[in-house]
């Protein structure tokens, strides 16, 4: 009962506000980080893994928690998906390349 149809779509805005940079910034890592005849094999090889995750397995795993028609199950797997994100942004920091203004060549 904490989370009303204004407060959940109050979240959806918040998360999609952060979202969108973060998919930017994953963008152009994937364009700086490796050489020019690389680049598309690089960023289509982890467009088709994002897209899988994000386009397969989430919807399966969302249905899964819906079915059970408790609120509490959804909640979890926002929270699962937020932890994935967090956990991500960690592997980041630890194996993340400085490319920037360094020639690839």
């Amino acid at each position: 009962d904490v989370l009303s149809l204004q407060l959940q779509s109050i979240l959806w805005f918040l998360v999609f506000l952060i979202d969108s940079p973060a998919a930017s910034s994953a963008h152009l890592t994937i364009s700086e980080l490796f050489p020019i005849h690389m680049r598309l094999q690089a960023m289509a090889f982890f467009f088709s893994i994002s897209l899988f995750i994000g386009g397969v397995a989430s919807p399966l795993i969302f249905s899964k928690f819906i079915a059970y028609k408790d609120k509490y199950y959804v909640s979890f797997a926002y929270i699962i998906s937020a932890s994935l994100m967090i956990f991500s942004s960690f592997i980041v920091l630890i194996f993340g390349v400085d490319a920037e203004n360094k020639s690839l060549e």
